[in-house]
């Protein structure tokens, strides 16, 4: 790690500690910032001559991403907690884009090259397209000054508690701060967040539960998707980042002075990537396999391909079958011949075909056990070309009993007119099953509600069946507020709770509630015909 770096991302007034001020970290990784003055020299101007080492770590292959608001998010900027456009679109979008498709060159199937453990294995991980699995609150004061020490605490004793959900390897828990909050190492000014640093990414001491902190420093939407671009690239590719400036095992890609894959792309022009959920703004990634500094949106091969679902989140009853597509691309070159792999949770189980050529779409057939539970599992799937070139990809899984979904889907549906943006928590699907998720977390037979509790054959929270809920197209009830209204009586007799407000763009309406428990719910509504 290195703190005497700058960002020239003079849009965003990310930049670098002052010399006087560039003390380095005595564990995390941050990303600098100034306090209004000229920062020195750029990391990737310093270390233009060195490519990324590997040292044998842990890498994120495909991230399953939890917002986390500290405190009241009435209190945390609304360029972040905006329904549409804000850091849970960001991470819906960017997560299934090729912005992580263009991490595939720090696969772990290597030896590692650098360090202690030079010539040992590597970890054998791929990176690629994750998930955005939710949103969560941590009951926190919204004002004050915070140790990191007691940010650690505070995360692993909600995962402990259950009011957090407990972490996979590609779990990632990503916090937003209210801007009367002040993140530090220290009591010194460039040890305080906003003054010494923007963002940073770590592991938990206890727990090893991988986070990135981003505190509420006065920027605008754009600079918050960047700031969390930067932690999420180092997140994904270095795990426990380096302590200091001598990077060895367990660290995973760094250079031989502790910087990152965005560190040495903080002099970079701004960059942009688009999504399924909208454009966001990004830091550019460092491409390690030139012979000069290359920095890039979305780094390939010369000759590469990469893999996505369509949809990437589904929910599922116990006992049933769904099909979801597995799409291919030819991202750079001609076709190429892959070899695919798959893997599910316990009680999922899932048929791809084993070979394909780039640029086809391959049906997964998706089949749970009758006692199947899973919540925000993930599908993987890794494919590789004739050049050992890996790309990665997940869907994000709910497995409920049937039992709980009353009339639920079976299996009926059609998961190609999904739509791709949902979020983990909700399965949109606009075909025969009716396309709905209730507040009580199982898929019933068509409508859309924050009751907490759903009944056998009722399609609506509070348990009364609704004469004109959802047909089996999806189309929205005039008049219902199941179909595509907003939630009804039952929702608050329920004990649940709105989130955001509705969205209503016509052919897609979407709206979101908190359930009794706490979890954040997004249900939509599309129409088939604008998906054909």
């Amino acid at each position: 790690m290195r703190n005497a770096v700058c960002l020239a991302a003079a849009l965003f007034a990310v930049l670098a500690a002052s010399p006087a001020s560039a003390a380095k970290r005595s564990r995390v990784h941050n990303l600098p910032r100034s306090q209004g003055a000229q920062g020195q020299a750029s990391p990737s101007l310093q270390a233009a001559s060195l490519p990324l080492v590997y040292y044998g770590g842990a890498v994120v292959s495909n991230p399953r991403v939890y917002v986390i608001w500290w405190g009241d998010p009435a209190n945390i900027s609304t360029n972040v907690t905006k329904a549409t456009g804000g850091i849970e679109d960001f991470y819906r979008g960017v997560l299934d884009s090729i912005y992580v498709d263009g991490m595939a060159q720090y696969q772990t199937t290597v030896n590692a090259n650098g360090g202690t453990n030079n010539g040992q294995a590597g970890t054998g991980q791929l990176l690629g397209r994750g998930n955005y699995a939710g949103t969560y609150t941590l009951d926190e004061p919204s004002t004050g000054t915070f140790t990191d020490t007691q940010v650690q605490e505070a995360l692993e004793a909600a995962v402990t508690a259950g009011t957090l959900p407990a972490a996979t390897a590609n779990t990632i828990y990503a916090i937003y701060f209210p801007s009367a909050v002040t993140v530090e190492f220290s009591s010194a000014q460039s040890d305080k967040s906003c003054f010494g640093f923007g963002g940073y990414h770590d592991e938990t001491v206890s727990q090893k539960l991988v986070y990135i902190v981003i505190p509420d420093c006065g920027d605008g939407a754009s600079g918050f998707q960047y700031v969390s671009a930067h932690e999420l690239g180092e997140a994904m590719t270095d795990r426990k980042p380096t302590p200091g400036s001598n990077p060895d095992y367990p660290q995973a890609w760094n250079d031989s002075q502790g910087y990152e894959i965005a560190d040495k792309c903080d002099s970079a022009s701004t960059a942009s990537v688009a999504t399924a959920t909208g454009t966001f703004s990004v830091e550019k990634l460092y491409d390690n396999r030139g012979t000069t500094s290359t920095c890039a949106t979305a780094s390939h091969a010369a000759t590469d391909f990469n893999v996505q679902f369509v949809p990437n989140a589904l929910s599922m009853t116990a006992g049933s079958t769904q099909t979801v597509t597995v799409k291919t691309t030819t991202w750079s070159g001609s076709a190429q011949a892959l070899t695919l792999s798959k893997s599910a949770p316990a009680g999922v189980h899932a048929t791809l075909a084993t070979t394909a050529s780039s640029g086809d779409s391959l049906t997964m057939t998706i089949t749970t056990d009758a006692n199947a539970a899973v919540s925000d599992g993930q599908v993987i799937v890794n494919a590789f070309n004739t050049a050992n070139l890996g790309h990665t990809a997940a869907l994000l899984i709910q497995v409920t009993s049937a039992a709980d979904g009353g009339s639920a889907d079976a299996g009926t549906g059609d998961a190609g007119t999904a739509d791709a943006g949902t979020d983990g928590g909700t399965v949109l699907d606009g075909g025969s099953d009716g396309g709905a998720i209730d507040g009580g977390g199982a898929p019933d037979a068509g409508s859309v509600d924050g009751g907490a509790a759903p009944d056998a054959g009722s399609t609506d929270g509070g348990g009364a069946p609704d004469a004109g809920s959802t047909d089996g197209g999806g189309a929205p009830d005039a008049g219902s507020t199941d179909g595509g209204g907003a939630p009804d009586a039952g929702s608050a007799a329920g004990g649940g709770r709105p989130a955001m407000p509705a969205q209503d763009h016509g052919f897609m309406y979407g709206w979101s509630f908190y359930d009794p428990d706490g979890h954040h719910w997004e249900p939509m509504w599309m129409d088939p015909a604008a998906a054909a």
